[in-house]
């Protein structure tokens, strides 16, 4: 039995420096805790943590000055701990860095030793949640962003349907009356030209006019529900075909105005939507007649380079040019750069423009001065 005690002694020993070199040199900030709660003993990790010297005595220190233990919640959980004998709890908390203004986050994580009912101690366990606690903020925060970007492109689908539906209820319940009411003003002005007075005949070629300037408005809002909502049908095929059919269709408009157009160094493929790239380069060619300078002829050139990843083109004109001002504003629907002239148009044709060149993955601005022209440049995307 001596000998027995004799060999235990040393082992005993033995286990408590081992114990005691875990404790202080673990990179764990690790307390132990008397049965009072009461510090007996804190290894170099945990002051570090809490910005203390290493010497410093926090011996018969009460838990519950710790600085990352004084609320509430805390104290609700070592109570239930004491009063129900429970063996360990955890608790997340923010603290301040003694270091840095940034707030750390904090897991406790308190284990208690029982024996016969009666707390013997505890040890305290502090694990610096602060990267984890970050990749979860930031998780939140690309969720809430995907989140927010759902609705948007929910509201997009929405919006386009909606859109789908403006262009099928236009196109067959609005423009046929209004087509009839132009019409039909315009029978009565010449069928009783004579028979109205000055007054009555300015009547019905208003009612005429409305009517013109309605039906081209709808016309628009078509094109830009279309080209907004529906599928667009891409190929590659000839650019110059596709210019001398423009300038076919712009011919009259161009002959009436007195208006050069000029074409310099045109691509001779190109991918896209025919349909909807012949109809933006209408626009923008009617666009430069339309703000011509009075008394001055139309000149209109466009020219054209690439680069590694787009065509680039920009139309230029010697027309009144646009102020700074309005320069972003145009190409929004119904934004019109002087709605008090007399000057034809719907304020959809730019709008029209810009969604044509972003459906083909581009995008379109405008260089301008007042009195001096304006040129307005856009990208197509390569394949």
């Amino acid at each position: 039995m001596s000998q027995m005690k004799t060999n235990s002694a040393p082992t005993i020993r033995a286990d408590q420096l081992l114990y005691h070199a875990v404790f202080q040199h673990s990179a764990l900030p690790l307390a132990a805790l008397d049965k009072d709660l009461k510090i007996i003993q804190a290894n170099a990790s945990f002051c570090d943590y809490l910005g203390l010297p290493s010497s410093y005595d926090l011996t018969e220190m009460p838990l519950q000055r710790l600085p990352f233990v004084q609320d509430e919640n805390f104290q609700y959980l070592l109570d239930q701990l004491v009063q129900n004998r429970l063996d360990k709890f955890e608790y997340e908390t923010s603290l301040e860095s003694p270091y840095t203004e940034e707030a750390r986050w904090l897991k406790i994580s308190l284990c208690a030793q029982w024996a016969d009912g009666e707390l013997q101690g505890a040890l305290m366990i502090l694990s610096d949640q602060t990267l984890f606690q970050k990749k979860i903020n930031l998780f939140k925060s690309r969720l809430k962003a995907m989140r927010q970007e759902n609705e948007k492109l929910k509201q997009a689908v929405e919006d386009a349907e909606g859109l789908q539906q403006f262009s099928q209820l236009a196109a067959h319940d609005l423009k046929g009356p209004i087509r009839i009411l132009g019409n039909f003003s315009q029978l009565l002005l010449r069928r009783y030209e004579k028979v109205l007075d000055d007054e009555g005949r300015d009547y019905l070629q208003f009612i005429h006019d409305s009517a013109t300037h309605l039906n081209l408005v709808l016309t628009d809002m078509i094109h830009y529900a279309d080209v907004a909502s529906k599928p667009l049908h891409f190929d590659v095929f000839d650019f110059e075909q596709l210019m001398r059919q423009v300038k076919t269709k712009m011919a009259p408009l161009l002959e009436q105005h007195g208006a050069v157009l000029e074409f310099e160094n045109p691509p001779r493929l190109i991918h896209g939507s025919r349909k909807y790239l012949r109809l933006l380069f209408q626009h923008l060619i009617e666009n430069a007649v339309k703000f011509a300078k009075p008394g001055v002829r139309p000149h209109i050139r466009i020219t054209y380079h690439r680069t590694p990843e787009s065509h680039v083109f920009a139309v230029q004109d010697n027309g009144i040019g646009i102020a700074t001002a309005y320069q972003d504003k145009i190409f929004e629907l119904f934004k019109r750069l002087d709605p008090a002239s007399n000057r034809p148009g719907s304020g959809v044709g730019l709008a029209i423009c810009k969604k044509i060149v972003e459906r083909h993955g581009g995008k379109m601005w405008v260089e301008s001065e007042e009195g001096k022209g304006s040129t307005f440049y856009f990208t197509l995307q390569r394949l």
